[in-house]
Formats: structure tokens, C-alpha cells, sequence
């Protein structure tokens, strides 16, 4: 039941990371929808929820190409923390250790994912990308481990690390 219980809240989080992200992929509003905290409070007389806060996310400027390289980066790495959230929720440790291991850390990307959109981006940016990747291969020891352990409280803490890496990201920057 503990294992249960650790599963549904991953789930959870992962659908916080992508709910998070999606403003940042969609195609007409992606320079003009906010992501992260909003004010959703509702107008006592109106009803509706009250326009977000102003964006105060650092800009970071892409020629139209990077920028499409580095959306769809960001969506392989969605789907790879999806995928990965499915291989937890079955008990496949192994196949959530070499998911993150193939698509997640620096030395499993291909050359293609290694682009050149980096030297459009801020140092931090730049840093906070990098740890994203160490935590994904932190997060593919712990669970390769899992496999022989059945330790999940440990895998779904290095997953979560993954994920702050993403939020903290997005919460931080957006592009232009």
C-alpha cells in the first residue's frame, strides 16, 4: 500500500512539472502566457479568476530555429519523465534507470540534442540545465538500485530532484 501511496504522488508531481511547462509550448501564446505561480483568486462580485501577475521571468532571446530545438528538447524531456513515471508505476526500475540514462543525462543525449542553442543562453541558465542532467543521473543509479532493493521512497526522491531542476528552470527564464 506504501508503494501505492508513493506512486499516486508521483503521478501527482509529474502532472504539476507538466502542467507547469505546458504555457511554455503553446504555440500562439508561448510569449505571452506566464508559468509559475498564479493568482487565481476570484473577484468576489465577478466570479472569475483575476489576470496573472506580470511575468518576471528573465527573457533569454533565440533565433526562431534554436528555439524550436530547445522547445522540442524540452518536450523529449517531458515525455521522458512520463515515461519514466510509467516504468515506476509498474515496479520497472531497470527501465526507468535506462530511460534516464539514455534521454536524460549528458552522456546518453546524442550529439543532435548536444546543440548549439547554448551560447544563447545565460551561465545560470546554462548551470541549471547541467544539474538537471546530473540529477538525472543520480536518479538512474538510485533506481537501477531500486531494482535489486525495491526501494521506492528513494527512487521517487531522486525523480522529484529531477523535476525541481525543470521547475526551477522554468521559473526562472522564458523565451523569446
Amino acid at each position: 500500500m506504501a508503494h501505492r501511496s508513493a506512486i499516486l504522488a508521483l503521478l501527482g508531481a509529474a502532472a504539476i512539472v507538466a502542467l507547469t511547462g505546458l504555457s511554455q509550448f503553446a504555440p500562439a501564446q508561448a510569449d505571452t502566457m506566464p508559468m509559475g505561480d498564479h493568482d487565481m483568486t476570484m473577484q468576489p462580485s465577478a466570479g472569475m479568476a483575476m489576470a496573472p501577475a506580470a511575468d518576471k521571468r528573465l527573457v533569454v532571446n533565440f533565433p526562431p530555429a534554436f528555439k524550436r530545438q530547445e522547445l522540442s528538447n524540452m518536450r523529449s524531456h517531458l515525455e521522458s519523465l512520463q515515461l519514466i513515471t510509467r516504468s515506476l508505476a509498474v515496479g520497472d526500475y531497470q527501465a526507468a534507470a535506462d530511460i534516464a540514462d539514455r534521454r536524460l543525462t549528458r552522456g546518453g543525449m546524442s550529439q543532435h540534442d548536444r546543440h548549439d542553442a547554448a551560447r544563447y543562453m545565460p551561465q545560470q541558465m546554462l548551470a541549471m540545465g547541467a544539474a538537471m542532467h546530473r540529477a538525472a543521473g543520480h536518479f538512474a543509479i538510485v533506481a537501477q538500485d531500486a531494482a535489486v532493493s525495491g526501494d521506492m521512497a528513494s527512487t521517487l526522491k531522486a525523480l522529484a530532484e529531477v523535476e525541481n531542476r525543470c521547475v526551477a528552470c522554468h521559473r526562472a527564464y522564458r523565451m523569446k
